[in-house]
């Protein structure tokens, strides 16, 4: 992110950091782009999807059984950031490209302060 601000001249600030409210504070915009549990869980559920004869190509990580697994992971943290940002950077915009999309932007209305 850096290099992508130095070669086009954006006057934008990157601040890495392991540290979620420290990343959030005064923040301008807000990109998450998560998988929580990393690709272990999507591949189970894949994996209990074709022993039942369920075609796990078709939009696991965003509808059906799997997409409401994968949402009950995500959203908890998503919301977690939500309610830091309304602490921390009530301005920010959240750009959010972390899937099942429509269960998270759902989420985030419904858990709206």
């Amino acid at each position: 992110a850096k290099k992508l601000v130095k070669q086009n001249g954006f006057k934008t600030r990157v601040e890495p950091t392991t540290n979620r409210r420290e990343a959030l504070d005064g923040a301008d915009y807000v990109i998450v782009a998560i998988e929580v549990g990393g690709p272990r869980p999507m591949r189970i559920i894949r994996d209990i999807a074709t022993k039942h004869g369920i075609d796990k190509t078709v939009n696991m990580d965003t509808m059906g059984s799997g997409g409401v697994f994968y949402g009950s992971r995500q959203v908890p943290v998503i919301l977690d950031i939500c309610h830091d940002m309304e602490e921390l950077c009530s301005d920010a915009w959240l750009l959010n490209y972390t899937n099942p999309m429509a269960m998270i932007s759902w989420a985030i209305n419904e858990n709206r302060d």
